[in-house]
């Protein structure tokens, strides 16, 4: 009997352990990855200087008739500068807003004319574009993005002259504005995620109706516009 109960008590003994293990409750370990997703940059503003060359501006740096006087015409290079703002909307495509100004001048000289009234004139016109367009980037997310655009606006010319006339001088400036529409392509390329350079051409289709022609020798500035500049991506 006492055998019993010493086996007994062994057997207790050992059932407990697996006893108290069997209440010990479970720990569960969860693992949260975290990914940082950063959000893609798809706004860029560029800065471009550059030269414009409207059709058939060779033809009035020369001298032409007129009457019983020759007119000696030299014109100088449209240059300006260009600011450009491009955003994306849902790859590819882009909303386009540019802001420009351009100028030009005009040195205008009558010669073989006995009058001493209106000898010399120096002319000049700022050209001003303001313009919203598309643009279409085919290009996924990378640094070196071409891109096609298309838009149309506002644009404003400004002439001024100072003419000579019996030994004094008469500034005149006059204001015009006239819609046109543009077509062109650019490619941005980035050295780093946020800056690089920007090259674009433009064909600008312009016309002005100026009242006084003679300022400016030239009303069709349709032409094609050559910039490069500097980029930021936003």
């Amino acid at each position: 009997m006492r055998t019993v109960v010493i086996l007994v008590l062994l057997a207790l003994c050992c059932s407990m352990p697996l006893l108290a293990q069997q209440d010990k409750p479970t720990e569960q370990r969860t693992t949260i990855v975290v990914q940082n997703e950063q959000p893609v940059k798809d706004t860029y503003y560029s800065i471009r200087v550059g030269a414009w060359f409207p059709e058939g501006w060779e033809d009035w740096d020369k001298v032409q008739s007129t009457g019983d006087a020759k007119e000696e015409i030299d014109q100088s290079q449209a240059l300006g500068i260009d600011f450009h703002f491009r955003k994306n909307v849902g790859h590819p495509i882009y909303v386009d807003v540019a802001l420009a100004g351009w100028y030009s001048s005009y040195k205008s000289k009558l010669t073989d004319l006995n009058l001493e009234s209106v000898k010399n004139t120096d002319a000049w016109v700022v050209v001003i574009p303001l313009t919203l367009g598309i643009s279409v980037a085919p290009l996924p997310d990378n640094p070196f993005q071409p891109y096609a655009m298309a838009g149309a606006g506002l644009y404003t010319g400004i002439t001024g002259r100072d003419r000579r006339v019996s030994e004094t001088n008469e500034p005149v400036t006059e204001t015009y504005f006239q819609f046109g529409w543009f077509g062109g392509v650019g490619v941005d390329f980035l050295f780093s995620p946020n800056f690089g350079i920007s090259v674009a051409a433009k064909y600008q289709a312009i016309e002005f109706e100026f009242d006084k022609v003679d300022y400016t020798q030239q009303e069709n500035f349709t032409g094609v516009q050559v910039m490069a500049g500097v980029v930021m991506r936003i």
